[in-house]
């Protein structure tokens, strides 16, 4: 779910960044932002062949109120952008312990979990 508040929160501050910030491959980031997408978190990417753009990409209601219904993350949520990939790492390791890495990022990011 990180990996997914932290894009959305990007997109929502215009701050985003590349796949690489988020600890991503490409694919991986893809996957990511068409899940979003989908499930009606996010509209408006730009798709050009195989390369997307964010930068005209606004968040919808929903991905508004997800936001607002995680904002207990922005307490820990890093500063300085070098320290994303070592936040994100923490819910992968929580949550995937041992999980194949590419399988690590699907939809199960983003279901709600209890505010622990």
């Amino acid at each position: 779910m990180r990996v997914g508040y932290s894009i959305l929160r990007d997109i929502n501050h215009k701050t985003f960044e590349t796949f690489s910030t988020y600890g991503l491959r490409d694919y991986q980031f893809d996957r990511m932002i068409r899940l979003l997408e989908d499930k009606g978190f996010v509209e408006r990417v730009l798709r050009v062949g195989d390369k997307l753009s964010l930068r005209p990409a606004k968040l919808t209601e929903k991905g508004v109120a997800f936001l607002k219904k995680h904002s207990y993350l922005e307490l820990e949520y890093p500063m300085d952008k070098k320290d994303l990939k070592a936040w994100l790492q923490k819910e992968k390791l929580l949550y995937f312990n041992g999980a194949d890495e590419d399988d690590n990022f699907d939809e199960d990011d983003l279901r709600d979990r209890p505010n622990n």
